[in-house]
């Protein structure tokens, strides 16, 4: 009987401190996408990119940090994973995980990050212009 006592009690104390399952944060769930959406804010007229091979399109991936700073620049990069024209989940909401990448910082579903320490933002943005060159030419090359 005192085991059984013992084990609800921390049972409780788990519950009650957190210790049940946790959301996945959105770098995580980028991870499980199906889907994304490539966007260029300096080609304002050529359609989006989709991918369904995401793989290779993980921004948790990146060494980047969250930061202080508010993201307040213009996006040049917008990667949408599972946006809402084409994932949903079963009560039919919108799962879409925005990210942005500006100038200075990314923004990861309303969260800014920066560059870990010792590695310049400018490596990360020229990763998504990469990306999205490297698509947009494949794209291109379909019929």
């Amino acid at each position: 009987m005192r085991k059984l006592s013992c084990l609800t009690l921390v049972f409780a104390l788990c519950l009650l401190s957190g210790c049940g399952p946790k959301e996945p944060t959105a770098l995580e769930r980028i991870q499980d996408s199906t889907v994304v959406k490539l966007e260029c804010s300096q080609v304002p007229d050529a359609e989006p990119l989709f991918l369904y091979h995401t793989g290779t399109m993980d921004v948790g991936s990146l060494r980047i940090v969250p930061s202080d700073d508010e993201f307040t620049e213009p996006w040049l990069y917008r990667f949408t994973y599972d946006p809402k024209e084409m994932v949903h989940d079963t009560n039919g909401d919108s799962v879409e995980i925005v990210v942005l990448f500006g100038a200075e910082n990314l923004s990861v579903d309303g969260a800014t990050y920066t560059a870990e320490e010792g590695l310049s933002y400018s490596k990360l943005l020229d990763w998504a212009a990469a990306q999205y060159q490297y698509y947009a030419e494949e794209s291109a090359e379909e019929p």
